[in-house]
C-alpha cells in the first residue's frame, strides 16, 4: 500500500504465495508495529512458524517480546531474522543479546555476518559451513568455502551455535557429547 511505502513498515495483514522444491508456502506478513498489535493475533492462528523480523540497527522493539509470547502461546516455532545489517549502526551481535534478554531463550546464532554498516559484505552460513559475499554492484552472491583468515572466528562462532543448539534436547546433547558435533539435520530440525 501507498501508506506502507511511506511509513516503510506493514501497517496490514497480507498474503503471499510460492512453491520451492515442491513444496507450497504461504507467508502472512503482518505488522510489527505496536500500532497495529491486533493483525498478528489472527495470522498466527492460521501459521505454523512464526518470523521475528528485527532491524539490526534498532533492535528488539517494544513489541518484539508480545509477537514472540503470542506465538509460543500458539504452540509455533519462533525464528528471528536480523535485516539492515548494511545500515548504520548494525550490531548482530547486540540484537542477538537483546534477544534473548527479553525472551529468556537461548539464541543459536546460524550466521556470522561479514562486517557490518558500509562495511558488511555478507555472511558465514554456520550450518553448510559455505560464505556468501554480496558484489558491491548488486547480483547474486558469490559462494565460496570459509576463509582460512576467518577459520578461527567461525570455528567459535560454530561451536556456540552448536551447543546453543545441543541444550534444547536431551538426545541431541546426547549425540553431541559421542560425536563432538552435529549434523545439519540435528541443527535445522
Amino acid at each position: 500500500l501507498p501508506e506502507e511505502k511511506h511509513r516503510r513498515l506493514t501497517i496490514s495483514t497480507s498474503l503471499c504465495s510460492f512453491s520451492h522444491d515442491g513444496i507450497s508456502y504461504t507467508v502472512i506478513d503482518t505488522p510489527g508495529d505496536a500500532n497495529f498489535a491486533g493483525e498478528p493475533v489472527g495470522a498466527l492462528m492460521a501459521a505454523d512458524h512464526a518470523v521475528l523480523v528485527l532491524s539490526a540497527q534498532d533492535g528488539v522493539k517494544t513489541g518484539t517480546e508480545k509477537a514472540y509470547n503470542l506465538a509460543r502461546e500458539c504452540g509455533i516455532t519462533v525464528t528471528a531474522v536480523a535485516n539492515k545489517m548494511d545500515a548504520e549502526r548494525a550490531d548482530f551481535d547486540a540484537i542477538a543479546e537483546q534477544l534473548e534478554e527479553s525472551t529468556g531463550v537461548r539464541v543459536a546464532k546460524l550466521h556470522m555476518p561479514l562486517g557490518s554498516g558500509d562495511d558488511y559484505t555478507g555472511y558465514i552460513d554456520l550450518v553448510a559451513q559455505r560464505t556468501y559475499r554480496f558484489p558491491a554492484d548488486g547480483g547474486d552472491a558469490e559462494i565460496s568455502d570459509v576463509p582460512d583468515e576467518l577459520r578461527e572466528d567461525f570455528e567459535a562462532a560454530h561451536l556456540a551455535m552448536v551447543e546453543a543448539v545441543a541444550e534444547v534436547d536431551d538426545a541431541v546433547l546426547e549425540r553431541y557429547l559421542e560425536e563432538g558435533d552435529l549434523s545439519e539435520d540435528d541443527v535445522l530440525v
